[in-house]
């Protein structure tokens, strides 16, 4: 008999072939909260516990992990704007065709994160890695690899009138880079958001605010990309900036077919239209002049004197000038903002 000791060493992971899959994520954060089932009578609704609740139903964890896989896709050295873009979206597209075997997500629902994949059939899932932290929003594209594509931060309005054409500021002319395709097989978008009538539509807006920044940001130093985007993104963005600035970029959105076959110009107009009414309000409530039904839509949000009220109102005064409509007076603000 062999009284001598046998060791064996073996490796726990040798064995594993594969890494475990994350699991479905298929209840709202409330839902999963409570631990209780979500029922959702369609996809573009609220689950039945959310509206009892009268609360927003929202799939955070979902949207955490297409941000955390979107950044690991992309990798560390993604040298344009373009290519940061084009991984983004790719899997939240590919998720929902492979799920739901539709091509056209709603863009009707009730929460921004929730957007990109309405159903909780529509692979939602939450990777091991879920507790870091992530990006969610775009990054400034400001910031590429190429020196040649950064935007001039010094650039003056005068450099900039003498490219633009005779059709305003020049919104038929394709952009720097590529724009995701993410809204190229919708059969519908909604401009505005359904929660929120007054604001653009968060998904919208997520391009939006990079376009914007890409090609603007140097003619508005005062303007904070992280501050918009995560504001835009939290949906906390003020109506009548967040509309300033989607009708600003909203011209150079010529990847997204559904807002080109709108017409470029007319969705412009329609976010810019918004914006005045806004400041109309905003003035009248200043003014002390009596609001109209059909105005009291914004008198909520208006009525304080703030700088982000002053930053809109630059952006449709420069809009306006550079539509050659320099006879409107979109300069004038509420005194007690100027000060």
């Amino acid at each position: 008999m062999d009284d001598s000791f046998q060791f064996i060493i073996e490796s726990p992971q040798h064995n594993q072939g594969h890494k475990k899959r994350p699991r479905l994520v298929t209840s709202c954060d409330n839902c999963r909260l409570k631990k209780i089932k979500c029922l959702q009578p369609s996809p573009e609704t609220k689950c039945e516990a959310c509206k009892a609740s009268k609360i927003p139903c929202r799939f955070r964890d979902r949207e955490r992990y297409f941000a955390e896989r979107s950044r690991a896709i992309a990798g560390p050295n993604v040298g344009t704007y373009t290519e940061d873009q084009r991984t983004e979206a790719a899997p939240v597209m590919d998720a929902y065709s492979a799920a739901s075997g539709s091509s056209s997500p709603a863009l009707s629902s009730h929460s921004a994160p929730r957007s990109n994949s309405h159903s909780p059939k529509a692979s939602g899932m939450v990777s091991a890695e879920g507790d870091g932290r992530y990006q969610s929003y775009p990054p400034d594209p400001r910031r590429p690899a190429d020196p040649s594509h950064r935007h001039a931060g010094s650039s003056s309005v005068s450099s900039f009138q003498s490219s633009r054409n005779d059709s305003g500021y020049g919104f038929n002319t394709p952009p720097t880079h590529s724009r995701s395709p993410l809204y190229q097989q919708n059969a519908r978008i909604h401009l505005f958001d359904p929660d929120q009538p007054q604001c653009p539509h968060p998904m919208l807006m997520q391009n939006f605010v990079p376009i914007f920044f890409e090609r603007f940001g140097g003619e508005f130093p005062f303007l904070s990309y992280d501050q918009v985007a995560g504001e835009a993104w939290e949906r906390r963005l003020p109506a009548m900036l967040s509309n300033s600035i989607a009708g600003i970029a909203s011209r150079y959105a010529d990847s997204m077919s559904e807002l080109v076959v709108r017409g470029l110009h007319n969705v412009s107009e329609t976010y810019l239209d918004n914006a005045k009414v806004f400041k109309k309000i905003c003035t009248s409530i200043h003014r002390g002049a009596h609001l109209s039904p059909t105005q009291t839509i914004g008198s909520t949000v208006s009525h304080a004197p703030t700088m982000e009220t002053l930053h809109a109102l630059i952006l449709i005064a420069w809009s306006e000038y550079k539509n050659n409509r320099p006879g409107r007076k979109y300069s004038t603000a509420p005194p007690s903002v100027l000060k």
